[in-house]
């Protein structure tokens, strides 16, 4: 019987940062933290109405992990739409979007 602690599952990983972090930091650190926390409440939120979880959110990284590519992808999606729809509210300098990607993992 295989060991309970080595068993494995297939997870989808989802990798994304801020386009852009060092030379809004550069510009206005306030600001961009300021707007990096109120961007990281809706992902996370995003992220969890799809079945993830955020598991880790390093400077201006963020890792999440779905157990369906599906999902993952869909996520990715929708922080991508919903970030546009609030970033037309800040000036152009201070505006956040990210690169991000998927991968499977098992």
């Amino acid at each position: 019987m295989a060991d309970p602690s080595s068993r494995r599952t297939l997870a989808a990983i989802l990798s994304a940062d801020v386009v852009g972090y060092s030379r809004m930091m550069a510009a206005n650190e306030a600001a961009t933290v300021e707007t990096l926390r109120s961007y990281r409440d809706i992902i996370g939120r995003l992220v969890a109405r799809r079945g993830g979880r955020v598991v880790n959110a390093p400077g201006d990284a963020l890792l999440a992990e779905f157990p369906s590519a599906v999902e993952a992808v869909q996520a990715a999606i929708e922080i991508q739409k919903v970030l546009e729809g609030h970033n037309i509210q800040l000036e152009p300098e201070q505006r956040c979007s990210s690169a991000s990607g998927s991968t499977w993992a098992t």
